[in-house]
Protein backbone atom coordinates (compact mmCIF):
# COMPACT_ATOMS: atom_id res chain seq x y z
CA UNK A 1 0.00 0.00 0.00
CA UNK A 2 2.61 2.54 1.08
CA UNK A 3 5.06 1.96 -1.76
CA UNK A 4 2.37 1.98 -4.45
CA UNK A 5 0.68 5.13 -3.19
CA UNK A 6 4.06 6.79 -2.65
CA UNK A 7 5.13 6.06 -6.21
CA UNK A 8 1.92 7.56 -7.60
CA UNK A 9 2.08 10.58 -5.31
CA UNK A 10 5.74 11.30 -6.03
CA UNK A 11 5.27 10.89 -9.78
CA UNK A 12 2.43 13.38 -9.77
CA UNK A 13 4.01 16.00 -7.53
CA UNK A 14 7.80 15.79 -8.00
CA UNK A 15 8.44 14.47 -11.52
CA UNK A 16 7.27 15.57 -14.98
CA UNK A 17 6.06 18.82 -13.48
CA UNK A 18 5.61 20.35 -16.90
CA UNK A 19 2.70 17.96 -17.47
CA UNK A 20 0.86 19.37 -14.44
CA UNK A 21 -0.35 15.88 -13.49
CA UNK A 22 -1.47 16.96 -10.03
CA UNK A 23 -3.85 19.55 -11.45
CA UNK A 24 -5.49 16.86 -13.59
CA UNK A 25 -6.48 14.78 -10.55
CA UNK A 26 -9.51 15.64 -8.45
CA UNK A 27 -8.70 16.73 -4.90
CA UNK A 28 -10.77 13.87 -3.45
CA UNK A 29 -8.72 11.31 -5.38
CA UNK A 30 -5.39 12.92 -4.50
CA UNK A 31 -6.33 13.16 -0.82
CA UNK A 32 -7.10 9.43 -0.81
CA UNK A 33 -3.75 8.62 -2.44
CA UNK A 34 -1.98 10.87 0.08
CA UNK A 35 -3.81 9.19 2.97
CA UNK A 36 -2.77 5.71 1.79
CA UNK A 37 0.79 6.94 1.21
CA UNK A 38 1.67 9.09 4.18
CA UNK A 39 -0.82 8.18 6.90
CA UNK A 40 -2.26 4.67 6.81
CA UNK A 41 0.70 3.31 4.83
CA UNK A 42 3.21 4.72 7.30
CA UNK A 43 1.22 3.54 10.30
CA UNK A 44 1.02 -0.06 9.04
CA UNK A 45 4.54 -0.30 7.64
CA UNK A 46 6.59 1.46 10.29
CA UNK A 47 4.59 0.24 13.30
CA UNK A 48 5.08 -3.36 12.18
CA UNK A 49 8.77 -2.84 11.43
CA UNK A 50 9.56 -1.09 14.71
CA UNK A 51 7.54 -3.61 16.71
CA UNK A 52 9.67 -6.37 15.18
CA UNK A 53 12.89 -4.49 15.98
CA UNK A 54 11.77 -3.88 19.57
CA UNK A 55 10.94 -7.55 20.12
CA UNK A 56 14.17 -8.57 18.42
CA UNK A 57 16.10 -6.34 20.80
CA UNK A 58 14.32 -7.40 23.99
CA UNK A 59 14.61 -11.14 23.35
CA UNK A 60 18.02 -11.17 21.70
CA UNK A 61 20.37 -13.24 23.86
CA UNK A 62 22.72 -14.90 21.38
CA UNK A 63 25.88 -13.14 22.51
CA UNK A 64 28.80 -13.86 24.81
CA UNK A 65 31.08 -11.81 27.01
CA UNK A 66 34.26 -12.70 25.16
CA UNK A 67 36.34 -10.00 23.51
CA UNK A 68 39.44 -11.12 21.56
CA UNK A 69 40.95 -7.62 21.66
CA UNK A 70 41.45 -7.84 25.41
CA UNK A 71 44.22 -10.41 24.86
CA UNK A 72 47.72 -9.12 24.17
CA UNK A 73 48.28 -11.82 21.55
CA UNK A 74 45.45 -10.52 19.33
CA UNK A 75 46.72 -9.17 16.01
CA UNK A 76 46.23 -5.51 15.10
CA UNK A 77 44.10 -6.54 12.12
CA UNK A 78 41.93 -8.68 14.36
CA UNK A 79 41.42 -5.76 16.74
CA UNK A 80 40.53 -3.50 13.82
CA UNK A 81 37.90 -5.97 12.72
CA UNK A 82 36.51 -6.05 16.26
CA UNK A 83 36.16 -2.26 16.24
CA UNK A 84 34.53 -2.41 12.81
CA UNK A 85 32.10 -5.00 14.13
CA UNK A 86 31.37 -2.76 17.12
CA UNK A 87 30.74 0.40 15.08
CA UNK A 88 28.89 -1.13 12.13
CA UNK A 89 25.55 -1.69 13.96
CA UNK A 90 25.73 1.88 15.31
CA UNK A 91 26.31 3.32 11.83
CA UNK A 92 23.58 1.13 10.33
CA UNK A 93 21.09 2.03 13.05
CA UNK A 94 21.88 5.73 12.72
CA UNK A 95 21.44 5.69 8.95
CA UNK A 96 18.21 3.71 9.28
CA UNK A 97 16.90 6.18 11.85
CA UNK A 98 17.63 9.19 9.62
CA UNK A 99 15.86 7.55 6.66
CA UNK A 100 12.85 6.75 8.85
CA UNK A 101 12.81 10.29 10.25
CA UNK A 102 12.71 11.63 6.69
CA UNK A 103 9.70 9.43 5.96
CA UNK A 104 7.91 10.60 9.11
CA UNK A 105 8.64 14.25 8.32
CA UNK A 106 7.43 13.90 4.75
CA UNK A 107 4.22 12.24 5.92
CA UNK A 108 3.51 14.92 8.54
CA UNK A 109 3.63 12.11 11.10
CA UNK A 110 6.53 13.12 13.33
CA UNK A 111 4.39 12.05 16.29
CA UNK A 112 4.50 8.48 14.94
CA UNK A 113 8.25 8.64 14.49
CA UNK A 114 8.85 9.97 17.99
CA UNK A 115 6.51 7.35 19.45
CA UNK A 116 8.28 4.49 17.68
CA UNK A 117 11.64 5.98 18.57
CA UNK A 118 10.57 6.00 22.20
CA UNK A 119 9.59 2.34 21.85
CA UNK A 120 13.13 1.52 20.70
CA UNK A 121 14.62 3.30 23.71
CA UNK A 122 12.26 1.35 25.99
CA UNK A 123 13.42 -1.87 24.30
CA UNK A 124 17.05 -0.94 24.97
CA UNK A 125 16.31 -0.21 28.62
CA UNK A 126 14.44 -3.52 28.84
CA UNK A 127 17.54 -5.31 27.59
CA UNK A 128 19.59 -3.85 30.46
CA UNK A 129 16.89 -4.86 32.95
CA UNK A 130 16.66 -8.40 31.61
CA UNK A 131 20.45 -8.75 31.70
CA UNK A 132 21.01 -6.88 34.98
CA UNK A 133 23.30 -9.63 36.24
CA UNK A 134 25.85 -8.47 33.64
CA UNK A 135 27.80 -5.23 33.54
CA UNK A 136 26.19 -2.56 31.29
CA UNK A 137 29.48 -1.98 29.47
CA UNK A 138 29.67 -5.68 28.63
CA UNK A 139 26.13 -5.63 27.27
CA UNK A 140 26.87 -2.62 25.06
CA UNK A 141 30.16 -4.04 23.88
CA UNK A 142 28.88 -7.50 23.02
CA UNK A 143 25.26 -6.99 21.92
CA UNK A 144 25.16 -5.67 18.37
CA UNK A 145 21.35 -5.65 18.31
CA UNK A 146 21.26 -3.27 21.27
CA UNK A 147 23.74 -0.91 19.60
CA UNK A 148 21.70 -0.91 16.39
CA UNK A 149 18.40 -0.25 18.17
CA UNK A 150 19.82 2.48 20.41
CA UNK A 151 21.30 4.28 17.40
CA UNK A 152 18.03 3.88 15.50
CA UNK A 153 15.92 5.38 18.27
CA UNK A 154 18.28 8.23 19.08
CA UNK A 155 18.86 9.21 15.45
CA UNK A 156 15.11 9.57 14.84
CA UNK A 157 14.92 11.98 17.79
CA UNK A 158 17.97 13.94 16.65
CA UNK A 159 16.92 14.12 12.98
CA UNK A 160 13.44 15.33 13.91
CA UNK A 161 14.93 17.93 16.23
CA UNK A 162 17.36 19.24 13.62
CA UNK A 163 14.63 19.47 10.99
CA UNK A 164 12.37 21.33 13.40
CA UNK A 165 15.16 23.82 14.09
CA UNK A 166 15.80 24.31 10.37
CA UNK A 167 12.09 24.60 9.49
CA UNK A 168 10.28 25.82 12.62
CA UNK A 169 7.01 26.35 10.72
CA UNK A 170 6.79 22.64 10.09
CA UNK A 171 6.76 22.69 6.29
CA UNK A 172 7.12 19.28 4.68
CA UNK A 173 9.53 18.79 1.77
CA UNK A 174 6.59 18.31 -0.62
CA UNK A 175 5.24 21.71 0.37
CA UNK A 176 8.59 23.21 -0.61
CA UNK A 177 8.75 21.40 -3.95
CA UNK A 178 10.33 18.11 -2.89
CA UNK A 179 13.56 16.98 -1.23
CA UNK A 180 15.63 18.20 -4.17
CA UNK A 181 14.51 21.74 -3.38
CA UNK A 182 16.03 21.37 0.08
CA UNK A 183 19.24 19.65 -1.01
CA UNK A 184 19.94 21.66 -4.17
CA UNK A 185 17.32 24.35 -4.82
CA UNK A 186 19.32 26.10 -7.54
CA UNK A 187 19.13 23.02 -9.75
CA UNK A 188 15.40 23.29 -10.40
CA UNK A 189 13.52 26.41 -11.46
CA UNK A 190 10.31 25.41 -9.68
CA UNK A 191 12.07 25.34 -6.30
CA UNK A 192 12.14 29.10 -6.15
CA UNK A 193 8.39 29.29 -6.65
CA UNK A 194 7.41 26.81 -3.96
CA UNK A 195 5.30 23.71 -4.32
CA UNK A 196 2.03 25.60 -4.25
CA UNK A 197 2.91 27.40 -7.48
CA UNK A 198 4.09 24.21 -9.13
CA UNK A 199 1.12 22.09 -8.16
Amino acid sequence: MHWTANAINTYMTEYNLEKQLRSQVADEVYNLIYFFDEHLGHLIFFSSLHAMISLWTIFHTSWTLSSPCRHSTASRLHCSLVWFEFLLPIAAGGACGVVHAIAFIEGSSKWLGLSLSGAQIVAVISMFLLERDKRPIDIVRNCEVLRFTAALGLSIFVANGLYSLAFPNGETPSEMGGWWCIVNPSRFEYCNNGASDVL
